[in-house]
Protein backbone atom coordinates (compact mmCIF):
# COMPACT_ATOMS: atom_id res chain seq x y z
CA UNK A 1 0.00 0.00 0.00
CA UNK A 2 2.54 2.22 0.78
CA UNK A 3 4.48 1.18 -2.73
CA UNK A 4 1.21 2.32 -4.45
CA UNK A 5 0.72 5.40 -2.92
CA UNK A 6 4.63 6.92 -2.26
CA UNK A 7 6.30 4.50 -5.30
CA UNK A 8 9.09 2.25 -5.16
CA UNK A 9 12.44 1.57 -6.77
CA UNK A 10 10.59 0.52 -10.46
CA UNK A 11 7.37 1.98 -9.97
CA UNK A 12 5.75 5.47 -9.96
CA UNK A 13 3.36 6.16 -6.98
CA UNK A 14 -0.04 7.92 -6.24
CA UNK A 15 1.90 10.80 -5.25
CA UNK A 16 4.23 11.17 -8.02
CA UNK A 17 1.32 10.86 -10.34
CA UNK A 18 -1.20 13.38 -8.88
CA UNK A 19 1.98 15.72 -8.98
CA UNK A 20 2.42 15.35 -12.38
CA UNK A 21 -1.42 15.75 -13.44
CA UNK A 22 -1.22 19.14 -11.27
CA UNK A 23 1.71 20.36 -13.60
CA UNK A 24 -0.06 19.98 -16.57
CA UNK A 25 -3.44 21.36 -15.34
CA UNK A 26 -1.32 24.16 -14.15
CA UNK A 27 -0.24 25.51 -17.50
CA UNK A 28 -3.32 25.54 -18.32
CA UNK A 29 -4.80 27.80 -16.00
CA UNK A 30 -4.28 30.69 -18.13
CA UNK A 31 -7.15 29.90 -20.44
CA UNK A 32 -9.21 28.89 -17.85
CA UNK A 33 -10.52 29.43 -14.24
CA UNK A 34 -11.85 26.36 -14.11
CA UNK A 35 -8.47 25.01 -14.49
CA UNK A 36 -7.29 26.51 -11.43
CA UNK A 37 -10.20 24.96 -9.55
CA UNK A 38 -9.11 21.44 -10.61
CA UNK A 39 -5.21 22.57 -9.89
CA UNK A 40 -6.33 23.26 -6.04
CA UNK A 41 -8.06 20.32 -5.83
CA UNK A 42 -5.27 18.14 -7.14
CA UNK A 43 -2.68 19.89 -4.76
CA UNK A 44 -5.18 19.15 -1.86
CA UNK A 45 -5.45 15.52 -3.07
CA UNK A 46 -1.61 14.97 -3.33
CA UNK A 47 -1.65 16.43 0.71
CA UNK A 48 -4.25 13.97 1.50
CA UNK A 49 -2.27 11.27 -0.48
CA UNK A 50 1.11 12.06 1.11
CA UNK A 51 -1.01 12.52 4.27
CA UNK A 52 -1.35 8.68 4.10
CA UNK A 53 1.95 7.21 3.37
CA UNK A 54 3.29 8.57 6.20
CA UNK A 55 0.77 6.91 8.38
CA UNK A 56 1.32 3.58 6.61
CA UNK A 57 4.91 4.67 7.15
CA UNK A 58 4.57 4.89 10.59
CA UNK A 59 2.50 1.75 10.72
CA UNK A 60 4.96 0.01 9.04
CA UNK A 61 7.80 1.08 11.39
CA UNK A 62 5.59 -0.03 14.63
CA UNK A 63 5.22 -3.51 13.46
CA UNK A 64 7.77 -6.36 14.55
CA UNK A 65 8.53 -9.91 12.86
CA UNK A 66 10.42 -12.61 14.64
CA UNK A 67 11.17 -15.34 12.79
CA UNK A 68 12.45 -17.09 16.40
CA UNK A 69 8.42 -16.52 17.34
CA UNK A 70 7.41 -17.97 13.60
CA UNK A 71 9.48 -21.16 14.07
CA UNK A 72 7.87 -21.10 18.13
CA UNK A 73 4.09 -21.28 16.56
CA UNK A 74 4.82 -23.44 13.37
CA UNK A 75 6.20 -25.99 16.05
CA UNK A 76 3.33 -26.31 18.29
CA UNK A 77 1.31 -26.79 15.66
CA UNK A 78 2.78 -29.47 14.17
CA UNK A 79 2.72 -31.43 17.65
CA UNK A 80 -0.85 -30.14 18.21
CA UNK A 81 -1.17 -31.70 14.49
CA UNK A 82 0.34 -34.96 15.40
CA UNK A 83 -1.39 -35.28 19.04
CA UNK A 84 -5.13 -34.70 16.74
CA UNK A 85 -4.77 -37.91 14.53
CA UNK A 86 -3.66 -39.95 17.86
CA UNK A 87 -5.97 -38.45 20.72
CA UNK A 88 -9.42 -36.60 18.84
CA UNK A 89 -9.98 -33.97 15.20
CA UNK A 90 -10.71 -31.17 18.18
CA UNK A 91 -9.57 -29.04 21.09
CA UNK A 92 -12.29 -30.61 23.10
CA UNK A 93 -11.67 -34.29 22.04
CA UNK A 94 -7.89 -34.02 22.88
CA UNK A 95 -8.77 -32.38 26.56
CA UNK A 96 -11.30 -35.01 27.28
CA UNK A 97 -8.33 -37.75 26.55
CA UNK A 98 -5.99 -36.26 29.18
CA UNK A 99 -8.53 -35.96 31.68
CA UNK A 100 -9.50 -39.43 31.04
CA UNK A 101 -5.37 -40.63 31.00
CA UNK A 102 -4.76 -38.51 34.44
CA UNK A 103 -8.06 -40.76 35.72
CA UNK A 104 -6.44 -43.95 34.66
CA UNK A 105 -3.37 -43.20 35.90
CA UNK A 106 -4.64 -42.07 39.24
CA UNK A 107 -6.66 -45.53 39.27
CA UNK A 108 -3.38 -47.60 38.51
CA UNK A 109 -1.17 -45.37 41.12
CA UNK A 110 -4.03 -45.74 44.29
CA UNK A 111 -5.54 -49.33 42.77
CA UNK A 112 -4.27 -51.27 45.97
CA UNK A 113 -6.40 -49.09 48.11
CA UNK A 114 -9.63 -48.82 46.16
CA UNK A 115 -9.40 -52.51 45.54
CA UNK A 116 -9.04 -53.58 49.73
CA UNK A 117 -11.97 -51.34 49.65
CA UNK A 118 -14.21 -52.63 46.64
CA UNK A 119 -13.92 -55.93 48.74
CA UNK A 120 -14.96 -54.90 52.07
CA UNK A 121 -17.98 -53.34 49.88
CA UNK A 122 -18.73 -56.26 47.70
CA UNK A 123 -18.36 -58.49 51.41
CA UNK A 124 -21.28 -55.90 52.85
CA UNK A 125 -23.43 -56.31 49.25
CA UNK A 126 -22.72 -60.45 48.91
CA UNK A 127 -24.04 -60.67 52.83
CA UNK A 128 -26.95 -58.61 52.12
CA UNK A 129 -27.95 -60.00 49.14
CA UNK A 130 -27.55 -63.73 50.81
CA UNK A 131 -29.84 -62.40 53.49
CA UNK A 132 -31.86 -61.41 50.95
CA UNK A 133 -31.67 -64.81 48.93
CA UNK A 134 -32.57 -66.69 52.22
CA UNK A 135 -35.26 -64.80 53.33
CA UNK A 136 -36.85 -65.55 49.76
CA UNK A 137 -36.26 -69.29 49.98
CA UNK A 138 -38.18 -69.22 53.32
CA UNK A 139 -41.40 -67.35 51.96
CA UNK A 140 -41.12 -70.14 49.05
CA UNK A 141 -41.22 -72.82 51.12
CA UNK A 142 -44.20 -71.36 53.40
CA UNK A 143 -45.75 -70.20 49.54
CA UNK A 144 -45.41 -73.86 48.15
CA UNK A 145 -46.89 -75.71 50.92
CA UNK A 146 -50.30 -73.70 50.19
CA UNK A 147 -49.64 -74.12 46.04
CA UNK A 148 -49.35 -77.69 46.46
CA UNK A 149 -52.60 -77.90 48.65
CA UNK A 150 -54.38 -75.78 46.08
CA UNK A 151 -53.04 -77.44 43.13
CA UNK A 152 -54.15 -80.78 44.42
CA UNK A 153 -57.33 -79.52 45.16
CA UNK A 154 -57.97 -78.19 41.41
CA UNK A 155 -56.49 -81.35 39.99
CA UNK A 156 -58.80 -83.20 41.91
CA UNK A 157 -61.71 -81.68 40.67
CA UNK A 158 -60.20 -82.31 37.04
CA UNK A 159 -61.07 -85.92 37.88
CA UNK A 160 -57.50 -86.35 39.06
CA UNK A 161 -57.96 -87.57 42.73
CA UNK A 162 -55.01 -89.49 43.04
CA UNK A 163 -52.66 -87.22 41.75
CA UNK A 164 -49.48 -86.34 43.85
CA UNK A 165 -48.19 -82.79 43.29
CA UNK A 166 -44.94 -81.63 44.49
CA UNK A 167 -42.86 -77.97 44.57
CA UNK A 168 -39.18 -79.17 44.91
CA UNK A 169 -37.05 -76.33 46.52
CA UNK A 170 -33.08 -77.07 46.24
CA UNK A 171 -30.38 -74.70 47.31
CA UNK A 172 -27.58 -74.07 44.46
CA UNK A 173 -25.33 -72.82 46.61
CA UNK A 174 -24.73 -69.96 44.26
CA UNK A 175 -26.52 -66.62 44.29
CA UNK A 176 -28.30 -65.55 41.10
CA UNK A 177 -31.09 -62.61 40.08
CA UNK A 178 -33.70 -65.04 41.45
CA UNK A 179 -32.05 -66.08 44.57
CA UNK A 180 -30.16 -68.97 45.66
CA UNK A 181 -33.10 -71.79 45.11
CA UNK A 182 -33.53 -74.28 42.17
CA UNK A 183 -37.53 -74.56 41.42
CA UNK A 184 -39.34 -77.24 40.10
CA UNK A 185 -42.46 -79.15 39.67
CA UNK A 186 -43.36 -82.81 40.48
CA UNK A 187 -45.87 -85.20 40.13
CA UNK A 188 -47.20 -88.76 40.19
CA UNK A 189 -50.27 -89.26 38.59
CA UNK A 190 -51.14 -92.70 40.12
CA UNK A 191 -50.72 -94.23 43.46
CA UNK A 192 -47.68 -96.24 44.67
CA UNK A 193 -45.85 -94.64 41.86
CA UNK A 194 -43.02 -92.42 42.34
CA UNK A 195 -43.09 -88.45 41.93
CA UNK A 196 -40.96 -87.00 39.26
CA UNK A 197 -40.61 -84.10 36.73
CA UNK A 198 -44.22 -83.33 35.50
CA UNK A 199 -42.10 -83.05 31.79
CA UNK A 200 -40.90 -86.40 31.96
CA UNK A 201 -44.34 -88.17 33.72
CA UNK A 202 -47.47 -86.41 32.75
CA UNK A 203 -49.35 -87.71 29.74
CA UNK A 204 -50.62 -84.60 27.01
CA UNK A 205 -54.18 -84.91 28.62
CA UNK A 206 -52.63 -84.91 32.39
CA UNK A 207 -50.45 -81.81 30.67
CA UNK A 208 -53.31 -79.95 30.02
CA UNK A 209 -55.38 -80.18 33.13
CA UNK A 210 -52.17 -79.35 35.74
CA UNK A 211 -51.57 -76.27 33.35
CA UNK A 212 -55.39 -75.51 33.91
CA UNK A 213 -55.21 -76.02 38.01
CA UNK A 214 -52.11 -73.79 38.04
CA UNK A 215 -53.71 -71.01 35.73
CA UNK A 216 -56.73 -71.02 37.64
CA UNK A 217 -54.74 -70.98 40.71
CA UNK A 218 -52.07 -67.92 40.08
CA UNK A 219 -54.90 -66.08 37.94
CA UNK A 220 -56.07 -64.63 41.40
CA UNK A 221 -53.08 -62.70 42.17
CA UNK A 222 -51.98 -61.71 38.72
CA UNK A 223 -53.27 -58.50 36.90
CA UNK A 224 -53.89 -60.72 33.13
CA UNK A 225 -57.32 -59.50 31.94
CA UNK A 226 -57.19 -61.98 28.72
CA UNK A 227 -56.34 -65.93 29.10
CA UNK A 228 -55.77 -67.49 25.61
CA UNK A 229 -56.23 -71.52 25.80
CA UNK A 230 -55.20 -73.23 22.22
CA UNK A 231 -56.54 -77.01 22.47
CA UNK A 232 -56.53 -77.39 26.29
CA UNK A 233 -58.83 -80.37 25.87
CA UNK A 234 -55.54 -81.74 24.35
CA UNK A 235 -56.14 -85.70 25.79
CA UNK A 236 -58.90 -85.54 27.18
CA UNK A 237 -62.54 -86.63 26.97
CA UNK A 238 -65.91 -87.81 28.92
CA UNK A 239 -66.11 -86.81 32.03
CA UNK A 240 -62.63 -85.03 32.66
CA UNK A 241 -63.42 -83.34 29.44
CA UNK A 242 -66.67 -81.73 31.53
CA UNK A 243 -64.83 -81.06 34.46
CA UNK A 244 -62.13 -79.09 32.15
CA UNK A 245 -65.14 -76.94 30.58
CA UNK A 246 -66.20 -76.33 34.56
CA UNK A 247 -62.98 -74.60 35.52
CA UNK A 248 -63.08 -72.41 32.56
CA UNK A 249 -66.37 -71.33 33.40
CA UNK A 250 -65.26 -70.41 36.37
CA UNK A 251 -62.02 -68.86 35.83
CA UNK A 252 -64.19 -67.02 32.92
CA UNK A 253 -65.95 -65.69 36.35
CA UNK A 254 -63.05 -63.50 36.94
CA UNK A 255 -60.89 -63.00 33.40
CA UNK A 256 -61.86 -63.07 29.71
CA UNK A 257 -61.04 -66.53 28.58
CA UNK A 258 -60.50 -67.51 25.09
CA UNK A 259 -60.52 -71.13 24.43
CA UNK A 260 -60.30 -72.84 20.70
CA UNK A 261 -61.79 -76.53 21.67
CA UNK A 262 -62.68 -79.37 19.52
CA UNK A 263 -64.93 -81.47 22.48
CA UNK A 264 -68.73 -80.53 23.16
CA UNK A 265 -68.34 -80.82 27.02
CA UNK A 266 -65.90 -77.59 26.61
CA UNK A 267 -67.45 -75.57 24.01
CA UNK A 268 -70.99 -75.69 25.65
CA UNK A 269 -69.61 -73.67 28.83
CA UNK A 270 -69.01 -70.91 26.23
CA UNK A 271 -71.17 -68.06 26.48
CA UNK A 272 -70.26 -66.82 23.17
CA UNK A 273 -69.16 -68.96 20.20
CA UNK A 274 -67.22 -68.43 17.11
CA UNK A 275 -66.75 -70.95 14.47
CA UNK A 276 -63.20 -70.92 12.72
CA UNK A 277 -63.35 -72.07 9.10
CA UNK A 278 -60.82 -72.14 5.82
CA UNK A 279 -61.84 -71.87 2.59
CA UNK A 280 -59.91 -72.07 -0.69
CA UNK A 281 -60.20 -69.18 -3.63
CA UNK A 282 -58.19 -68.92 -6.53
CA UNK A 283 -55.13 -71.05 -5.22
CA UNK A 284 -55.31 -69.46 -1.62
CA UNK A 285 -56.18 -70.38 1.38
CA UNK A 286 -58.67 -68.11 3.79
CA UNK A 287 -59.74 -68.64 7.64
CA UNK A 288 -62.87 -67.19 8.05
CA UNK A 289 -64.13 -66.34 11.84
CA UNK A 290 -67.96 -66.21 12.42
CA UNK A 291 -69.82 -65.55 15.63
CA UNK A 292 -72.68 -68.56 15.81
CA UNK A 293 -76.19 -67.35 17.03
CA UNK A 294 -78.37 -69.98 19.02
CA UNK A 295 -79.49 -71.98 16.77
CA UNK A 296 -75.64 -71.95 14.90
CA UNK A 297 -74.87 -73.10 18.45
CA UNK A 298 -76.78 -76.14 18.59
CA UNK A 299 -75.82 -77.77 15.09
CA UNK A 300 -72.11 -77.40 15.63
CA UNK A 301 -72.25 -78.65 19.45
CA UNK A 302 -73.78 -81.57 17.50
CA UNK A 303 -71.42 -81.87 14.63
CA UNK A 304 -68.81 -81.67 17.12
CA UNK A 305 -70.58 -85.30 18.62
CA UNK A 306 -71.70 -86.56 15.90
CA UNK A 307 -70.08 -85.58 12.97
CA UNK A 308 -71.47 -84.87 9.50
CA UNK A 309 -74.46 -86.69 10.24
CA UNK A 310 -76.67 -84.38 12.10
CA UNK A 311 -79.77 -85.68 13.33
CA UNK A 312 -83.06 -84.68 15.75
CA UNK A 313 -81.07 -86.29 18.01
CA UNK A 314 -77.81 -84.94 17.86
CA UNK A 315 -79.44 -81.32 18.00
CA UNK A 316 -81.59 -82.49 21.00
CA UNK A 317 -78.16 -83.63 22.91
CA UNK A 318 -76.51 -80.34 22.44
CA UNK A 319 -79.78 -78.26 23.70
CA UNK A 320 -79.14 -80.16 26.77
CA UNK A 321 -75.41 -79.88 27.00
CA UNK A 322 -76.00 -76.17 26.62
CA UNK A 323 -78.73 -75.89 28.93
CA UNK A 324 -76.65 -77.79 31.76
CA UNK A 325 -73.37 -75.89 31.15
CA UNK A 326 -75.91 -72.67 31.87
CA UNK A 327 -77.50 -73.64 34.76
CA UNK A 328 -73.80 -74.76 36.21
CA UNK A 329 -72.87 -71.31 35.03
CA UNK A 330 -75.52 -69.52 36.92
CA UNK A 331 -75.20 -71.91 40.12
CA UNK A 332 -71.29 -70.55 40.49
CA UNK A 333 -72.57 -66.92 39.82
Amino acid sequence: AYSAIYGGDRTEGVVSLIEEARQAISQATRYSDRFTQLEQSLTDLKYDAEDISEQLMDLRMEMDFSPEELDEIESRLSILRKLSIKYGSTEEEMLEYLEKSKTELDNIEYASEKIEKLEVLLQKRFAAAKSAADDLSTKRRNAAKMLEQRIKSELSGLSMPNVRFEVVIEDTGELSYSGCDEVRFEMSANAGEKVGRISRIASGGELARIMLAMKNVLAENDDIETMVFDEVDTGVSGIAAQRVGEKLAKLACKKQVICVTHLPQIAAMADEHYEISKTEEAGRTYTDITRLDMESRRRELARLSGGENITEITLCSAKEQIDAANAYKRSIK
